[in-house]
């Protein structure tokens, strides 16, 4: 995720918000849809599985 981080941040287009959506995104594609956002993710008590997490 610190790759990610930096750079989004050195992005030199990049939003505030940029960060979210692309985590957002990737919360959706990981978990098939399941979870439209990284907050809900979260809430849920879900943990990744070790296919999940190799597709991030």
């Amino acid at each position: 995720m610190n790759k990610l981080d930096t750079a989004i941040m050195q992005t030199k287009q990049s939003k505030p918000y940029y960060y979210k959506i692309i985590l957002d995104l990737l919360v959706q594609l990981t978990t098939g849809g399941q979870y439209r956002s990284l907050r809900a993710f979260k809430q849920s008590g879900d943990k990744l599985t070790a296919e999940q997490k190799e597709t991030l």
